[in-house]
């Protein structure tokens, strides 16, 4: 999942996760124009991660790749 290209900087992001099916949790993994800043673990409980990104100016990108655990 991308987001359009957002103005003005950044310098925190959060966001709230949750595993909504059977099985086994996943990793989502957030990217700042292509850089990563970090993961997060997937699991059925409601949880929200907050992440530090140092450095972002100007004009920015947010990804978030998702990857199941097998």
């Amino acid at each position: 999942m991308q987001s359009q290209t957002i103005v003005g900087g950044c310098t925190q992001i959060t966001f709230k996760h949750q595993q909504k099916y059977t099985g086994t949790g996943g990793v989502i993994k957030l990217l700042v124009n292509d850089t990563e800043i970090g993961t997060a673990n997937v699991t059925s409980a409601a949880e929200t991660s907050t992440f530090s990104v140092p450095g972002v100016t100007g004009d920015f990108v947010i990804k978030l790749e998702i990857s199941s655990k097998l």
